[in-house]
């Protein structure tokens, strides 16, 4: 999180490439998830965009690489459109306030453990941890996803209940909890 400090979150300047250096980081595993994905018809989408025609409305989705990798560097040139833009990038804390309608972001579980603090620290806005956000101008909604973190040999989760996060659906799902920012 130091490291993450001289990342450069501006638009105009976005640059997460100090953080290439982390020993922690297996690119190489990384790749074997992108490609199982892609192997099971899933477009994984790095720094780059794609402007999708849903039932003749139009939505730009853009994906960003992996930040804590040094590999994100969201694509410059995407095109001015009316359509409803969303950016995707895996760690909230390496958004920048991209001209975008929306950020979907993850990586954080809700914070993993539902501890006594851990909210007060989420709305004095010194982490954004689950939920919608709205720092900057762009707002964004981080989910709690579904997985957990693996910590000597457990997965672990504890008070964060997983989430699959529907947005905006056209029809309603049963037993869905319906939140409006």
């Amino acid at each position: 999180m130091l490291a993450m400090q001289e990342a450069d979150l501006s638009v105009d300047g976005y640059d997460v490439s100090m953080l290439q250096d982390d020993p922690l980081i297996d690119l190489a595993y990384g790749a074997d998830v992108a490609a199982a994905l892609e192997g099971a018809g899933v477009r994984v989408m790095q720094n780059e965009y794609e402007l999708l025609n849903l039932d003749g409305t139009e939505l730009m989705l853009v994906g960003v690489d992996d930040a804590w990798a040094g590999r994100a560097d969201p694509p410059p040139e995407v095109p001015e459109t009316d359509a409803f833009t969303i950016y995707m990038i895996h760690e909230p804390g390496a958004r920048a306030d991209w001209d975008a309608d929306l950020i979907l972001s993850g990586h954080l579980h809700g914070g993993q453990f539902s501890a006594p603090g851990l909210e007060v620290i989420k709305d004095l806005g010194i982490v954004d941890i689950q939920g919608f956000c709205n720092q900057g101008e762009t707002p964004a909604f981080i989910t709690r996803g579904i997985g957990s973190s693996s910590m000597i040999e457990q997965d672990l989760r504890f008070g964060t209940p997983p989430e699959i996060v529907v947005i905006n659906p056209s029809v309603p799902i049963d037993g869905a909890d319906v939140m409006r920012a």
